[in-house]
C-alpha cells in the first residue's frame, strides 16, 4: 500500500514536468528583458509597446503560476509526510523483527520465573453447583437431559 501510495505521488510530481515549467518561465522573462533592454537603447521605440504587452499577458498569468506552485507544493509536501511515515513504520517493524529473531516468541522473562508460585488450588467449596447445593454432592448424575438443566436455571 505504502509503495502505491509513493507511486502515485510520484507520477503526479512528474506529470508536473516541473523543470521544464521553470526553464520556459526563466526563458520568457530573460528574452522580455532583453527586448525592453534593446527597445530603450534604439530610437526606434516600435518595440516598446509590444514588449510592454507581453509584460502584462505574462503578469495576468501570475495568478496561474500561483496555483501550480500551490499544486506542486502540495504534491512534495503529501510526499515526503508519506515518506515519513513509511519510514516510521518499517522502522517499528524492524524493531519487532528484530527482538523476535534476538529473543524467540516466547514468555517474558518476569512471567517465566512466577510460573510455579501463583498455582491455583482446587478446593471443594460448599453449596457450590446448581442451585442450593448440600456439602460435596455432585448433582450431575441425578440430570438426565438438557430440559432439566434449563428448568433449574428458570427457578433460580
Amino acid at each position: 500500500m505504502s509503495t502505491l501510495l509513493h507511486q502515485n505521488l510520484l507520477n503526479e510530481i512528474i506529470s508536473l514536468d516541473l523543470d521544464n515549467v521553470a526553464k520556459r518561465i526563466s526563458g520568457l522573462m530573460c528574452r522580455l528583458r532583453e527586448m525592453a533592454d534593446c527597445g530603450e537603447s534604439t530610437a526606434d521605440s516600435d518595440q516598446l509597446p509590444f514588449v510592454r504587452l507581453c509584460t502584462q499577458l505574462l503578469g495576468s498569468t501570475i495568478p496561474l503560476l500561483h496555483q501550480y506552485l500551490n499544486v506542486s507544493h502540495h504534491l512534495l509536501v503529501n510526499l515526503l509526510a508519506a515518506h515519513r511515515v513509511t519510514s516510521k513504520l518499517l522502522s517499528v517493524l524492524l524493531s519487532i523483527f528484530t527482538d523476535l529473531a534476538s529473543k524467540g516468541f516466547c514468555l517474558p522473562p518476569e512471567i517465566d520465573e512466577s510460573e510455579g508460585e501463583g498455582a491455583t488450588e482446587f478446593e471443594d467449596i460448599e453449596g457450590g453447583g446448581i442451585g442450593e447445593g448440600e456439602g460435596m454432592k455432585d448433582v450431575s448424575d441425578q440430570i438426565e437431559s438438557e430440559d432439566q438443566v434449563a428448568l433449574l436455571i428458570s427457578l433460580q
